[in-house]
């Protein structure tokens, strides 16, 4: 709407104002922005459905949804786009959690380069459609997975790129909550971007859902666990597991996919304590995958959550950092800086108000001969070398329809106790059809992103528009057209 196309306006004025550019040449991007929005804004009215996209393959699934790869029929671009079910939304109570990773996206679209681009979020009677940019060179842990360990170098280049993708999350005002390999994504060139904000939340009210009061009453329950798994367990002699952690999470790499808990191996102490989680909890778990990139598993494992809770909980004890590979000093120290109390953790200190929460971490000496400023432009350790634009080497081959009787027995079994509880089933039925036409009302989203000053360089050839302006337009040296306090009508 216009308030949209005002902070988009401004937005490019500034990098306007960063680039060096003739009086003529900043119209020609003006008008060019003018057009673009009217475009947008008559897309927008337009409703769209999945049948605006060519399926090509399906290339992932998790608890509730599968990702497809896609073709857009109109322009071409291939997406990934997450196919959610409504039903299974429901159930488990994960409506916020949707809400939350959709505003949270569409915040970020316009101008956070360091996360995942959502195009398009739409949704049908059964269904909800995240259609996200294609990142082709897989996930984070696919690589660990094939490295095992990353030279030094190799890992402290993405390190530096996580800092880059956790501070341009932070600077939204979120708190992403799910930071673990998985969720970083390479693109193309070996760049990598961060995904998945569904467990992410920057405390709006429309954010908060029963679920979370389940788990603050989880984290009550957790002592329990605790003291259960400390019969089993003797810290003082923790040594590394024999079989590697990834190795493990290969071989069950299914099983995690249908879990809504997931792995507990990233999340920061304060988490499982509920003494109060803000931003300093994403870099705990960055601290964990640094660790895990050059030792070849996470510092936490156990063969069960209640022991890998127990051991965050009293890392003081359990965290050792080996001998074997070999890391620098500065290495050893940047990990046990996030891996640390919540308040001496790096990332909780800001000199100045210009600071972010990340300028502590860049000035690690670590970082030292990092140059943040840089890093989109510099060559990548890991080069994906995609074939095509539709290259899915780095994605199991996944079989539909196998994923979706998983999904059947997986959400009858999950279903069986709340069946007890509710004996109406008809009733629940129509609560269910109900929520399904209204619990996701504002869902629908069209991404501006070629509406940035950047895109708007690329998409115009400014010598061949420069030579179209009239001698009258050269010598204006303002555009009454962008001064307009709305896009032209179509």
């Amino acid at each position: 709407g216009p308030a949209g196309m005002t902070k988009r306006k401004q937005q490019l004025e500034k990098e306007i104002e960063n680039k060096n550019m003739s009086n003529i040449e900043k119209r020609i991007i003006r008008k060019s922005f003018i057009n673009k929005e009217t475009i947008h804004m008559r897309s927008i009215r337009e409703k769209m459905s999945i049948d605006d996209f060519e399926l090509i393959k399906t290339i992932g699934h998790g608890a509730f949804g599968i990702v497809k790869l896609v073709r857009e029929k109109s322009t071409g671009e291939v997406y990934a786009a997450k196919v959610l079910r409504k039903v299974d939304m429901i159930k488990r109570h994960q409506e916020m959690h949707v809400r939350a990773e959709r505003d949270l996206l569409s915040v970020a679209a316009f101008n956070a380069k360091w996360i995942i681009q959502l195009m398009y979020s739409f949704q049908d009677d059964d269904y909800l459609y995240f259609v996200l940019e294609f990142m082709g060179g897989g996930d984070l842990l696919t690589l660990l997975i094939q490295m095992d360990i990353f030279p030094e170098d190799f890992a402290k280049f993405y390190s530096a790129e996580m800092v880059m993708c956790i501070e341009a999350a932070h600077k939204l005002g979120v708190v992403h909550r799910d930071i673990k390999p998985d969720n970083f994504l390479f693109d193309a060139k070996g760049h990598i971007k961060l995904s998945d904000f569904g467990l992410a939340t920057d405390f709006h009210w429309s954010h908060n859902s029963k679920f979370y009061d389940f788990q603050r009453q989880k984290t009550l329950a957790c002592a329990k666990e605790f003291n259960d798994a400390a019969a089993q367990l003797e810290l003082e002699n923790y040594t590394p597991p024999k079989e590697k952690i990834l190795k493990w999470r290969d071989k069950n790499r299914k099983k995690l996919a249908y879990s809504v808990v997931g792995t507990q191996n990233y999340t920061a102490p304060e988490v499982f304590l509920g003494t109060g989680t803000d931003q300093a909890c994403d870099w705990w778990s960055m601290g964990v995958i640094v660790f895990e990139m050059l030792y070849g598993y996470p510092p936490f494992c156990s063969k069960d959550n209640a022991t890998t809770k127990y051991k965050i909980v009293n890392w003081k004890k359990s965290l050792k950092i080996p001998k074997v590979p070999e890391v620098s000093k500065k290495g050893k120290n940047f990990i046990l800086s996030l891996c640390c109390d919540q308040k001496n953790r790096l990332g909780s200190h800001k000199k100045n108000d210009n600071d972010t929460d990340a300028t502590e971490i860049k000035n690690h000496p670590w970082f030292n001969d990092i140059d943040f400023d840089t890093l989109k432009d510099q060559t990548p350790p890991f080069n994906p070398n995609l074939k095509s634009d539709t290259d899915t080497s780095y994605f199991e081959e996944v079989d539909e329809e196998e994923v979706k009787k998983d999904w059947d027995l997986h959400f009858k079994q999950k279903g069986k106790s709340s069946k007890n509880a509710n004996k109406n089933e008809d009733s629940e039925e129509e609560m269910i059809d109900m929520k399904k036409k209204f619990a996701f009302y504002g869902f629908t989203f069209k991404n501006p992103y070629k509406l940035s000053c950047e895109s708007l360089v690329e998409s115009n050839n400014l010598t061949a528009n420069m030579s179209n302006l009239s001698v009258q337009e050269r010598r204006t040296s303002k555009d009454s057209t962008y001064n307009s306090t709305s896009p032209a009508k179509p």
